[in-house]
């Protein structure tokens, strides 16, 4: 799990957009995958005040099993919380998410970046926008941004609707989404989703069901 240069441009524009986010928590024992990379250089980039890493591998902060509950002085702590590809790594997704919600300040920022095809090897998912789409708004979530990135191509998160969740047309460059449709050839492999959304108020965690593909095909 690591964040590039793609990410941190992101993250920049972030941080603009909300200057008082000082303390972010990071999912998983996060390399930084640019030039000068490193926490301490992320720390400084981004004007925080506290990097904290979480994981079970490797030399986090805080080493711990994200699908066990994280202790209390971890509660409502960070402005911040990034998932640099570590939810799809991890078995028990909703535990993990869980732990994101707990940690997360009132009127904080989720910023995840998962696997959207491909990555065979790397984890135990794929997700695809509906999971962030209707996951985020059924917990009172403002999502801020989706996007996707293909390996090999721009190197760039390219912006998607928010909202759509049918992958219409795509080949090596571009991938088109909209209400409906699936593509099945020309899919490229290796490629990322990112999701960034804003808490606009605690609330119990809710479990979401699939209401696009009820309002698509009449289930």
């Amino acid at each position: 799990m690591g964040l590039g240069n793609d990410d941190l441009i992101e993250l920049i524009e972030l941080k603009k957009k909300y200057p008082n986010i000082k303390k972010c928590g990071i999912l998983g024992d996060c390399s930084f995958h640019y030039s000068g990379g490193s926490k301490e250089d992320f720390k400084k980039r981004l004007d925080l005040d506290i990097v904290e890493t979480f994981d079970i591998n490797g030399n986090p902060d805080y080493k711990l099993d994200l699908q066990d509950k994280v202790g209390s002085v971890f509660e409502k702590k960070y402005d911040l919380i990034i998932d640099p590809g570590t939810l799809y790594c991890v078995f028990d997704i909703p535990a993990c998410l869980k732990n994101i919600f707990y940690m997360l300040k009132d009127d904080g920022v989720v910023f995840h970046n998962s696997n959207l095809i491909g990555h065979f090897g790397r984890g135990f998912y794929a997700l695809s926008p509906s999971f962030y789409n209707e996951f985020y708004r059924a917990n009172d979530f403002e999502i801020l941004k989706m996007a996707y990135l293909m390996r090999g191509g721009s190197g760039r998160w390219i912006e998607m609707p928010i909202g759509k969740h049918y992958l219409q047309y795509a080949d090596m460059n571009r991938m088109i989404w909209g209400d409906s449709g699936t593509v099945k050839t020309g899919v490229p492999c290796d490629s990322s989703l990112l999701c960034i959304v804003k808490r606009n108020k605690a609330k119990s965690f809710t479990r979401p069901i699939p209401e696009h593909y009820v309002r698509t095909h009449g289930k």
